[in-house]
C-alpha cells in the first residue's frame, strides 16, 4: 500500500486529481482468499449520477493492518 499512500500524499489540489506515471499491479494488492468478486452496472453517487458504472464488489472483505497505512 505504501506507493499508493505515497502518491495521495503528494495530491495538492482539491479536486484530488493529478496524473500519475506508475506502474502498479493492483492484483498483487489483494490477498488470494479475497479475489471473489460480483460486479454490477449502476451510477455515479454524486452528480451528475452519470449511469456509466460498473460496481466491483468483493464477497469477502478485504483488511488493511496499521503498518500498511502507516
Amino acid at each position: 500500500m505504501n506507493p499508493i499512500i505515497k502518491a495521495l500524499e503528494s495530491l495538492t489540489n482539491e479536486e484530488g486529481m493529478k496524473e500519475f506515471n506508475m506502474k502498479l499491479d493492483m492484483l498483487a494488492l489483494i490477498p488470494a482468499k479475497n479475489r471473489t468478486f460480483a460486479r454490477y452496472l449502476g451510477s455515479l453517487t454524486t452528480p451528475t449520477c452519470d449511469e456509466k458504472v460498473v460496481w466491483t464488489v468483493f464477497l469477502e472483505p478485504a483488511h488493511l493492518s496499521k503498518s500498511q497505512v502507516c
